[in-house]
């Protein structure tokens, strides 16, 4: 039940920014919209970034923060490693008439 209201407050804040309502218009901010969404998701677990409502960034945090961002470029470089290594395809001569339909007579 809790989950249902803060959606459609998350909700009524964005159809705000559009002014979407046409009896009331544009009645929020993208501010209004990253709190409400800040409030209930915990963005800390989708990466490098900072939870926006502890007011704290601590050392423990710095250390996450880079070990997180160079999880990140290892992956980018095992990926440039991998689309570098893979051969090009090779393309079939232009006489060739393999896979070719013959011409109907």
């Amino acid at each position: 039940m809790k989950i249902g209201e803060e959606v459609g407050e998350t909700n009524q804040a964005v159809i705000g920014v559009l002014g979407q309502n046409p009896r009331k218009g544009v009645t929020h901010t993208w501010e209004d919209v990253h709190a409400e969404l800040y409030r209930h998701v915990d963005v800390g677990t989708l990466g490098p970034l900072p939870n926006m409502y502890e007011p704290a960034w601590f050392p423990e945090k710095t250390a996450a923060a880079i070990a997180e961002a160079a999880g990140l470029i290892a992956a980018l470089a095992g990926l440039l490693v991998l689309v570098l290594r893979t051969p090009p395809r090779r393309s079939r001569p232009s006489g060739s008439s393999e896979g070719r339909v013959p011409p109907l007579r």
